[in-house]
């Protein structure tokens, strides 16, 4: 009964966070203000931690293989009109439990082998991609199953509203350098890219398109749109961006000797959107609560900012 109490809360709230996004056309992903209505919900006392804990810390706790299909799409590129060898490959069961499996052995190989090529979601998604392209199962019929494990990733964004209420005194202590840090990174960030993309002659389009890469993906499609870009060069970055961080990350967090929980949520959040925020809940629950934070700003911030930088650079 506890079980489904608290699984209909954090979906209910979801489910509002979307209906509130969709109805008044926000720039903002339904999930971000689903996150923000349960942290609210928890901070005026409306909901107790023990409505919500149970199965919020489950989603927080296996959020990464969550990503594993939009990861997986990348295929997409490489993979044309494949068809299926069998009709058991559009049962919604075979991409569930291939993606299970496929991050069950990146799970075990980074246990025997760590080391940031054999991270878990890297892993799975080459083991699947590899998979699907021997047996020529199209990625079409693998996200049929695989897409009930993607739907998952707004209701696991709500839940980093937990982390995030438990840690809201940290966040009132950093408020300033949390704010500054992500506009400078997000202005450098953009610069960067539009100046890569200039020096390679990139068209505006494309270019553009490359921006909102560390932006969770229904913010970065909705700036993209908002610019006239591409939406599946950005659906690709935005994979990509997230996996570089989810590998790179922690080597290059080590390599600087950074500890603190904070700074290390606000570099994977802000970097690698809410692939990295699996990432940094491997570092407690203060960096996955600052990651949750970071995704939400650096969205906002990117909103303002890429449209500005585009028109100065590209223009």
């Amino acid at each position: 009964m506890k079980l489904y109490v608290q699984l209909t809360i954090i979906f209910t709230i979801s489910l509002i966070g979307e209906i509130i996004s969709d109805g008044l056309h926000l720039p903002i992903p339904g999930s971000m203000i689903g996150l923000l209505i349960l942290f609210l919900l928890l901070q005026f006392k409306l909901l107790r931690m023990r409505h919500v804990n149970m199965v919020g810390n489950f989603l927080l706790a296996n959020m990464t293989i969550l990503f594993l299909p939009p990861a997986v799409g990348i295929m997409v590129i490489i993979q044309k009109g494949a068809a299926s060898m069998a009709n058991f490959a559009s049962n919604p069961l075979f991409g569930i439990v291939l993606s299970i499996w496929a991050y069950l052995i990146g799970m075990l190989i980074f246990r025997r082998y760590p080391h940031p090529i054999t991270t878990p979601l890297l892993v799975a998604t080459v083991i699947v991609i590899l998979f699907l392209m021997i047996t020529g199962i199209s990625y079409k019929d693998y996200y049929v199953g695989g897409s009930l494990l993607n739907q998952l990733i707004g209701p696991s964004t709500v839940a980093l509203g937990i982390p995030l209420y438990k840690s809201f005194h940290l966040m009132k202590h950093h408020a300033r350098s949390i704010l500054i840090g992500s506009t400078v990174a997000v202005i450098v960030n953009t610069i960067f890219t539009a100046l890569i993309a200039k020096a390679f002659g990139m068209k505006y389009f494309l270019a553009i398109s490359l921006f909102p890469k560390s932006v969770t993906t229904a913010m970065a499609v909705g700036i993209t749109e908002k610019m006239q870009g591409i939406t599946t060069i950005t659906l690709v970055v935005v994979v990509a961006t997230g996996l570089l961080t989810s590998v790179l990350g922690p080597t290059i967090l080590k390599l600087l000797k950074i500890k603190d929980p904070v700074a290390i949520g606000l570099a994977l959040g802000g970097t690698g959107h809410a692939v990295g925020t699996g990432t940094a809940f491997k570092y407690g629950h203060v960096a996955g609560a600052m990651a949750g934070l970071a995704i939400g700003i650096t969205g906002i911030l990117y909103v303002f900012i890429s449209p500005i930088v585009a028109s100065i650079i590209l223009s």
